[in-house]
């Protein structure tokens, strides 16, 4: 629902899960509500917010022992780091989200972690086209498409490029038409990607 861009709504729904969970004692599915509401808050700019519901699901899935949701988790403070310019905090936040992404095979987590790695000291490209070129189309699309822009601002490879376009397009055309519009323009992942394309070919999407 976030990648429709369905704000208001999304939102609403998560706050109530979240609070709904709490309540009822189900921290698993409490933790999970937080990681999306960090990824809400974290699309608007709102990275304070975002940080604090990450750490908080961090913690609760570290007291479960739930180590098949760590990875994500952690990406999603990776990113925070890296989108702050905290070059040090972001490269060792992946570094930690890569190998817990390895221990427990997170098909969807692992070349998106690498892929944000590969621009940082120590990171390197070669790991993420690796994974990649792996895991293949067992990875999610829209788990690839990220991978795939995160790995072109370390490269800026034009078919990567393409490639993460592509999976973009992908999605919308599999998106209800009502919309369409609204996941290019207002998802700020999508936006960025339509940007960088039109900016590399001088076209409208």
């Amino acid at each position: 629902m976030l990648e429709l861009a369905r704000d208001r709504e999304a939102h609403e729904l998560l706050q109530k899960s979240y609070k709904i969970c709490l309540a009822c004692g189900y921290r698993r599915s409490a933790a999970c509500a937080q990681v999306d509401l960090g990824r809400h808050a974290e699309s608007y700019g709102e990275s304070d917010v975002a940080l604090t519901h990450f750490r908080a699901a961090l913690k609760l899935y570290e007291e479960m022992g739930h180590r098949t949701r760590i990875p994500a988790t952690l990406l999603g403070l990776g990113r925070l780091a890296l989108e702050g310019r905290q070059t040090q905090a972001a490269a060792t936040t992946l570094q930690r989200a890569l190998e817990a992404a390895k221990a427990v095979n997170d098909v969807n987590s692992l070349p998106v972690i690498a892929a944000y790695r590969a621009s940082l000291p120590g990171g390197s490209p070669d790991e993420a086209i690796a994974e990649l070129k792996r895991l293949g189309k067992s990875i999610g699309v829209a788990h690839r498409m990220e991978a795939y822009f995160a790995l072109w601002q370390a490269t800026l490879d034009q078919d990567t490029l393409a490639k993460a376009h592509r999976l973009l397009l992908h999605l919308r055309e599999h998106a209800p038409a009502e919309d369409r519009e609204a996941m290019m323009k207002k998802v700020p992942l999508h936006s960025r990607i339509v940007q960088a394309w039109e900016a590399s070919v001088g076209t409208t999407t």
